[in-house]
């Protein structure tokens, strides 16, 4: 089946053609696409038109302005659901044309880990936040997960605390440690009071008689 889409422009054109029988400027003037992919995550189209019209607008969405030399780019954060997008000429001539984007196939979730304040995040990226995952629903910079409900959405909410388990068995003793290392030896410590006086001892036994010493001399 041949896509309505890509053939109803350029029949309408033929048509005109047969009926004035001449090839006006109008008809000649057109949109040429250099360029339709998706990079780096976003979609870029460039291009040129002949003709006149001062900007290109791009499936409704976005304008982009027409140099002096005809040219045209556009850089957007948009994936088309159907990877093609319309450029049509506003305010003179340029016609219309369809592109096909390149790289445009499903985009998956990217993961990002845990959200920081500092992280610019974009469609579909995803963080970790408080216990729960949060899916990006477009680009943001410093939006709490939580409390940001235009720029992200619950993945998967975190659970709540479930009941607390049997206590398990008693395990086996382990084995003994060996011994530490000695300690160093402690400061001395400080003189203590003086004791009490004791009590008086017993009397000791008496003494035996001496004679004094007598010396003779001749």
């Amino acid at each position: 089946m041949i896509n309505e889409r890509f053939t109803r422009l350029p029949l309408l054109a033929a048509a005109s053609i047969l009926a004035l029988g001449t090839i006006s400027a109008d008809v000649l003037a057109a949109i040429t696409v250099t360029k339709a992919e998706v990079a780096a995550g976003k979609l870029v189209v460039e291009g040129k038109r002949s003709g006149n019209a001062p900007t290109i607008k791009l499936d409704d969405l976005a304008d982009a302005n027409v140099t002096a030399a005809g040219a045209f780019a556009f850089s957007l954060n948009y994936l088309p659901p159907d990877c093609i997008v319309d450029l049509v000429a506003i305010g003179g001539t340029g016609g219309t044309t369809a592109a096909v984007i390149a790289n445009c196939g499903p985009k998956g979730l990217n993961a990002k880990g845990a959200w920081s304040n500092a992280g610019k995040y974009l469609k579909d990226d995803v963080v970790t936040n408080g216990g729960t995952s949060f899916r990006a629903k477009r680009s943001n910079l410093n939006k709490v997960p939580a409390t940001s409900t235009n720029d992200w959405e619950v993945l998967a909410a975190k659970g709540t605390r479930g009941q607390q388990g049997i206590q398990g068995a008693t395990g086996t003793t382990g084995e003994t440690g060996v011994d530490g290392a000695t300690g160093p030896e402690g400061a001395v410590g400080a003189t203590g009071p003086t004791g009490a006086q004791g009590p008086q001892g017993a009397a000791g036994p008496a003494g035996g008689f001496s004679s004094p010493l007598v010396v003779w001399s001749s």
